[in-house]
């Protein structure tokens, strides 16, 4: 079950958050290359199915949490972006974007 948890920073820190926040998926894609690997190995070197499936399902849960958690950083910079251009135009704006640091429902 994926839950949200929001987490408050200062505006000027929303785009380091994020950028640590995409250098962990990055992170994952690198698993999940392994995971690809790993299935390869075991079904052509070791001829075993059932490993090669389980490398498969890793990697499909992996891939499944990186697309969620880039939906989630996608919707912060678009209210980030969102805040700095009523900034500009001298609009009043709530300083308030969710930071989303797990996904999913809120708490």
């Amino acid at each position: 079950m994926r839950v949200n948890i929001n987490v408050s920073v200062e505006l000027e820190d929303v785009p380091l958050k994020v950028s640590a926040m995409l250098a962990e998926n990055y992170d994952k894609v690198k698993d999940t290359a392994q995971f690809l690997a790993e299935a390869s190995n075991n079904l052509i070197i070791e001829d075993n199915v059932r490993a090669s499936l389980d490398d498969i399902r890793q990697a499909q849960k992996t891939i499944y949490d990186v697309f969620n958690n880039l939906n989630d950083l996608n919707q912060i910079l678009v209210g980030y972006e969102k805040i700095l251009i009523d900034m500009n135009h001298g609009q009043e704006t709530q300083l308030s974007l969710p930071l989303d640091t797990n996904g999913g429902e809120n708490v």
